[in-house]
């Protein structure tokens, strides 16, 4: 829909070609994949990028956010050019965002239920970036990293016991079908256990 509308408006000046799940570059390469023009513009998750990007990862902390439009404004007032953030991370990168999507706040789903807090001592916890590690491991579990398209098969081999992830992506998100349902038993919610955000950044400033 944007891209269509970004073409309507410009006349067509501006056009898109998308491509999607992973076909130019995988989710943890796309920031590169953009700074050496593979791409021209390019959806991250900021948290893949902990060593490049560690600041941006702050939204991971559990409890800062209630809903994603708070999430996403906050973000977006943070690291807009001549904020501090841009000038310390995306400056640096030589990237300028465009856009932020902030998803809703991650909950907790498991293979058997979490109950009380000795029930997350050793569980293995699907995070996405450094934060999410913090927090798991603040509760007794051992954070595990995982990119979002390798989710199931580590949920369903044992690799995790569980995973940190928004309600709207246990079937499917974004036209990635995640099926967590199926290996997935049991929710933990009531808290939001931080969130994650995509920008979509492209080269020059």
């Amino acid at each position: 829909m944007f891209m269509d509308e970004m073409a309507e408006r410009t006349g067509g000046k501006v056009q898109f070609q998308y491509f999607s799940s992973e076909q130019l570059a995988k989710s943890t390469e796309l920031l590169s994949a953009t700074q050496l023009g593979v791409v021209d513009v390019g959806e991250i998750v900021p948290s893949y990028f902990a060593d490049k990007l560690p600041a941006s990862g702050i939204l991971e902390m559990p409890g800062l956010a209630e809903s994603s439009c708070a999430a996403g404004a906050a973000f977006r007032a943070i690291s807009e050019p001549g904020t501090p953030l841009y000038d310390s991370e995306y400056k640096p990168a030589g990237v300028r965002i465009l856009s932020y999507i902030a998803y809703p706040s991650y909950s907790f789903h498991s293979m058997r239920p979490i109950r009380s807090i000795d029930d997350f001592k050793g569980v293995k916890v699907r995070v996405s970036g450094p934060g999410m590690e913090i927090a798991v491991a603040k509760l007794g579990g051992v954070g595990v990293k995982v990119p979002s398209t390798e989710i199931y098969d580590a949920v369903a081999r044992g690799t995790v016991d569980a995973t940190l992830q928004g309600y709207q992506a246990i079937v499917h998100h974004y036209g990635l079908h995640y099926g967590l349902h199926e290996v997935v038993k049991h929710s933990l919610t009531g808290y939001p256990f931080g969130q994650s955000v995509s920008t979509s950044p492209k080269i020059g400033q």
